[in-house]
């Protein structure tokens, strides 16, 4: 691919460039955009503030792993299965204490959101 783009770059600057060349250079720049998918890693939680003791999260991505980490920092839920991956999961804290929590949620490709969660 650099070697490609470097044949480019030195057809344009050498004025060299032919209507058979401009023509793989439009092949080239479609088929490299069509490649680049723009993934939105957001997710939605529910209900937030929690009542209870239950909330939902829900993605439109592949959930790898769910982690629930208190003010200073420790894991008080963990949900991670290496053989299916899901969109919806369902949490269910035990003894959770009144405060503010954060979810971490890892997708496939290792891209991570983090989101604030409320406890009544």
């Amino acid at each position: 691919m650099k070697k490609t783009l470097l044949y480019i770059i030195f057809l344009l600057a050498t004025g060299s460039l032919t209507a058979q060349t401009g023509a793989f250079v439009e092949a080239l720049t479609e088929s490299t955009a069509k490649a680049t998918k723009i993934i939105d890693y957001k997710i939605k939680m529910y209900p937030n503030p929690v009542t209870g003791n239950e909330f939902t999260v829900l993605s439109e991505q592949l959930i790898v792993k769910l982690e629930v980490l208190n003010v200073i920092g420790s894991v008080v839920f963990r949900h991670e299965n290496n053989q299916a991956y899901h969109t919806k999961i369902s949490v269910q804290l035990k003894n959770a204490e009144r405060g503010v929590y954060m979810v971490r949620v890892t997708f496939l490709e290792n891209k991570t959101v983090i989101k604030k969660l409320l406890v009544k």
